[in-house]
């Protein structure tokens, strides 16, 4: 064979392999988070009326590594006696996918139950995002051990995530639903 033919084959052969491998590489999937981030936090509200209202919340985030997850939130708005005035019960299914150190969530679906009787309108200051269907939100994620995260949703909210195995199965909703309601149908303090 000619000198230049087969350094052209040669040539192209490699240009081949190398552009195959950095196609695998740059197109490689990030690893997806198998992580559960749970919670409770109370929140003092803008007065109404002339009255101090208080939200009190539990939520789950659930991310699997199928690139699918969940999003539930119990709530309760109650005034400066302990009174409840409305209860909130929200789940979303959400997908997501990690960039870099960048968490992309996409709302997929949201709903609420029958007793949810509280809308956007009556808790100002209160980021309802995660629960709006079609909402794209993004978190920064940083590795803080060889099981936790934090995610960061730049405008001063931070939450610890743990890395979800299977010898630890997340407490399901019924578990914290069980802790909330029992206040909400009583009306007693938590």
């Amino acid at each position: 064979m000619h000198k230049s033919v087969k350094s052209s084959l040669l040539l192209g052969l490699l240009t081949m392999m190398l552009s195959a491998g950095l196609g695998l590489r740059w197109g490689q999937q990030q690893p997806m988070l198998n992580v559960g981030c749970s919670g409770q936090r109370v929140q003092e509200l803008p007065e109404q009326d002339g009255a101090e209202r208080w939200l009190f919340y539990r939520y789950n985030l659930a991310l699997n590594p199928n690139g699918r997850g969940s999003f539930r939130l119990v709530a309760q708005l109650r005034d400066a006696d302990g009174e409840p005035l409305g209860q909130m019960h929200r789940h979303t299914s959400l997908s997501h996918k990690l960039q870099d150190e960048l968490l992309l969530l996409t709302v997929e679906h949201s709903g609420k139950s029958e007793n949810d009787n509280l809308d956007s309108k009556q808790l100002p200051m209160v980021s309802l995002a995660l629960l709006q269907e079609d909402a794209v939100l993004s978190y920064r994620v940083r590795r803080l051990s060889a099981n936790q995260y934090l995610l960061d949703n730049g405008v001063g909210i931070q939450q610890i995530c743990q890395s979800v195995t299977p010898a630890q199965p997340q407490a399901g909703l019924s578990h914290w639903l069980s802790e909330l309601l029992p206040a909400a149908n009583t009306g007693a303090d938590e």
